[in-house]
């Protein structure tokens, strides 16, 4: 071997960049992340351009304990497509019991709850679901139902017999059922939540903020606000199931997001969520993006929203820390803390997860009901060919193939691709630039905090401990 072939240094896939004046490099491939000296990066450009560049004792260094250096040159994306995987049995889904509604939100990606077919569930339908499900999960033994719409509620009745049923065939077939609603709370009346209590149902409330923005997004049928009856019903919500019940707004316009997530931060006792408003597949050709925001508008408040955890932390603010904890979104960076495996999948969509429409045809998840381009199935004759989703091509079709960031987010919601972008499977620049700012948020978060402030993380069980190294 040459002098020239023994000093060759060639790169395992990495993500380079700053942050408040920090250089950081990832191993995309490992997910081992370093705060990195300054001009270290330059030095990495240099190898990734020429594998004999000079570099000196401390940047190989560097480059070994981010486990980066290769005997021989490596493909760009991080790390191997995994192995194709049969269909695994379905053990989640999305029961749209009522496609109607008694609000019409203005970002609706339902077409008004209606989903192109206005109709109500039959009580026939929902336990041929049931015993589906039941036959086609093998030896899983926990399910879930999430009743869904439209506004579920409007199906009351349905709703009580079939938890009531779902519970006696499954403890005869050895299995369990987790419940769920997705409601707008307009009929979640002291009785109702009573209901949902009593019976171990977690709730997914619809909540856009501020009164003035939700009556905006979320008005009644006849247009008036729905806030006056919303709050009431929210509050006595918050104040019977604090920690099975989850908010979660709709972004339908990007500068609403700071106001939004301090609302709820500080009205929710439990957990919160916020999302940007996707296109309606069900008027035509899908909703072009304009007039839509953009999710990468949120990048700024995302900075703010990390350097705000950080102080909250070093200043022992559980208030503070315990609210942007809650917010789902701030989740995406407090997981670079813990544990760290790459991901297969966004989501279940059509894999582990399902929706089945009010007439019993199955689709590859809720957002997707109505569309007969996502159909999987009936509950009556079963499932086709879930392979597209079972087995993505995110894989292995660009940008998601090489991207560094694929195995944190693996390219998304298939939902809000297909209205951004006309594909699935491929998602817009701007969701990509917003998914990338909490993933490098996340990485600075983990370097910027001592392992002392980790402490106060790790006691309140809102990051998992990394296991050591040296554990076998």
């Amino acid at each position: 071997m040459s002098e020239q072939e023994r000093r060759a240094l060639y790169l395992r896939p990495w993500h380079a960049f700053v942050y408040d004046g920090h250089e950081y490099v990832l191993n995309s491939g490992r997910l081992l992340t370093r705060r990195v000296r300054p001009g270290f990066i330059a030095t990495l450009e240099r190898l990734a351009a020429d594998p004999l560049a000079p570099r000196t004792d401390d940047d190989e260094l560097e480059l070994f304990q981010l486990e980066l250096v290769s005997a021989e040159p490596l493909s760009a994306g991080p790390g191997e497509a995994p192995a194709p995987r049969t269909p695994p049995p379905i053990t989640s889904i999305n029961l749209m019991v009522a496609q109607r509604c008694n609000l019409r939100c203005t970002y609706c990606y339902g077409g008004g709850g209606e989903y192109g077919d206005a109709g109500m569930m039959s009580e026939a339908t929902a336990r041929r679901t049931v015993d589906w499900l039941i036959a086609q999960a093998g030896t899983a033994e926990r399910l879930s139902i999430s009743f869904f719409g439209g506004e579920p509620l409007l199906a009351l009745p349905l709703v009580k017999s079939t938890v009531v049923y779902a519970r006696e065939v499954a403890a005869a077939a050895g299995k369990t059922f987790g419940f769920a609603v997705c409601t707008n709370a307009m009929l979640l009346d002291d009785a109702m939540i009573a209901y949902l209590k009593d019976n171990d149902i977690r709730a997914l409330v619809g909540f856009d903020g501020p009164p003035a923005i939700h009556d905006r997004n979320r008005p009644r049928t006849d247009g008036s606000p729905s806030s006056p009856v919303f709050l009431e019903r929210a509050r006595r919500l918050t104040e019977e199931m604090p920690d099975t019940a989850t908010f979660r707004a709709t972004i339908w316009r990007s500068e609403d997001l700071p106001a939004v997530v301090d609302y709820l931060g500080r009205f929710c006792g439990g957990s919160y969520q916020t999302a940007f408003a996707a296109a309606c597949l069900h008027d035509g050709e899908p909703v072009q993006q304009e007039g839509l925001p953009s999710p990468a508008d949120g990048i700024g408040f995302v900075r703010e929203a990390i350097a705000a955890f950080i102080a909250a932390v070093s200043r022992g603010d559980e208030a503070e820390v315990n609210r942007y904890a809650r917010w789902l979104e701030f989740g995406a960076a407090l997981r670079l803390l813990g544990p760290q495996r790459p991901q297969r999948d966004h989501c279940g969509v059509g894999s582990s997860m399902a929706a089945v429409g009010a007439d019993g045809t199955l689709y590859a998840c809720h957002r997707f009901v109505g569309s007969p381009d996502h159909v999987i199935g009936d509950v009556f004759a079963g499932t086709g060919d879930r392979d597209q989703f079972v087995n993505k091509p995110t894989f292995r079709t660009e940008p998601c193939a090489s991207c560094w960031a694929r195995p944190y987010c693996v390219g998304g919601c298939l939902h809000y691709n297909l209205g951004a972008t006309g594909d699935m499977f491929t998602a817009s620049d701007d969701w990509c630039r917003l998914v990338k700012a909490w993933i490098e948020g996340g990485i600075h978060l983990d370097h910027e905090l001592t392992e002392g402030d980790k402490e106060l993380l790790y006691e309140h069980k809102l990051v998992a401990r990394r296991p050591c190294p040296y554990d076998i």
